[in-house]
């Protein structure tokens, strides 16, 4: 009944049956992400974009989530040594790139005319800066957390929306985030960042999208 309202949610449909194909009520690869979001941060459970496109239907959305749900995982204190979860999630990263897009968290938003994309993108480098976790490798060696001292995350023109959600972190070398963006077919630009949950979840999401705004104004 949850997913159902949710469904309805997103994709604006007065009524949703649990076999109805999420893509012929009018869902589209942006409606997934945000599907994919709203069952993360209102019923505390991973359901991957690749999921949504694969099971169609929300008996097929919960099937999924009772063979192989995922619990939302909070963000570990900050200390040099992994905890259990992020030693997990770092091992599925390098040897399991099925399970670990599982852990892949895709939030979708449009940019309405006027919004100015340099500025934004110094915005988002602004905030990358001001929390450590969003700049931070995992070494799969030592078992440690360290900060990266590169070039953060650049706000990039995405050419294909599947690769740029689905293309695997290399925790290690790579800060947990990606950002982009793309005009849909109605020439209307859609801002799109991945996280890896292993320095992201539901709560750091409420953060993140506040001090982003306040950055921008």
């Amino acid at each position: 009944v949850k997913l159902c309202g949710l469904v309805q949610q997103v994709v604006g449909c007065t009524k949703v049956g649990i076999l109805d194909s999420f893509f012929e009520l009018g869902g589209t690869s942006i409606h997934a992400i945000r599907l994919s979001g709203l069952v993360r941060s209102q019923l505390g459970y991973q359901l991957p974009v690749k999921t949504i496109f694969e099971s169609k239907t929300v008996q097929g959305f919960s099937l999924a989530l009772e063979l192989d749900h995922i619990p939302a995982i909070p963000v570990s204190e900050e200390s040099d040594v992994l905890s259990f979860s992020e030693e997990r999630m770092l091992f599925l990263s390098e040897y399991d790139d099925q399970a670990s897009r599982a852990y892949h968290i895709p939030l979708a938003f449009t940019l309405h005319d006027g919004v100015d994309v340099d500025v934004l993108s110094k915005s988002l480098g602004w905030l990358m800066d001001r929390h450590e976790i969003l700049k931070t490798g995992f070494n799969s060696e030592l078992l440690q957390r360290k900060v990266l001292h590169k070039s953060l995350v650049e706000l990039t023109e995405i050419r294909v929306l599947e690769d740029f959600l689905n293309a695997k972190f290399n925790l290690n070398t790579d800060v947990p985030v990606r950002a982009g963006y793309f005009e849909d077919t109605n020439k209307v630009k859609q801002l799109i960042f991945v996280f890896h949950h292993i320095a992201f979840d539901g709560w750091s999401m409420g953060v993140f999208l506040r001090e982003l705004s306040l950055a921008y104004d």
